[in-house]
């Protein structure tokens, strides 16, 4: 993986997650980004499982998670979502709070899919 390159792991079965990467696709303009699903690196059969309630990002031998990570992300699609990186003025406790109360209830408030946008085998750009 170069530089320049990103890694989101993610609840593949998670309404929310697959919008989240739906959104970022949308916006990654230079192509950057990959994506796979969290299921395919851990073997989870519960799907309410505490490991897949966060968006992992890898860039330069590096993971972030949580509001770290989201903030990342929208940093690196440029433009107006540098913005983003003010959110890092926000202590982490009080960020990461609030992304585990989403996280919490994400499944309840956006429901659940059997599926993956994603080809299931594949890390997908």
């Amino acid at each position: 993986m170069n530089e320049d390159s990103y890694i989101v792991l993610f609840d593949g079965h998670c309404n929310l997650c697959n919008g989240w990467v739906r959104f970022i696709r949308k916006r990654d303009r230079r192509h950057r980004f990959r994506f796979t699903p969290l299921q395919l690196h851990l073997n989870v059969v519960d799907s309410d499982n505490k490991e897949l309630s966060t968006v992992v990002l890898l860039h330069n031998d590096r993971r972030y998670e949580k509001s770290e990570a989201a903030i990342r992300i929208l940093f690196a699609l440029g433009g107006f979502w540098r913005l983003a990186w003010l959110f890092f003025g926000i202590p982490r406790r009080l960020r990461d709070a609030v992304y585990d109360f989403v996280a919490a209830h994400r499944h309840q408030w956006f429901g659940k899919t059997d599926h993956c946008d994603l080809d299931e085998n594949a890390t997908m750009r």
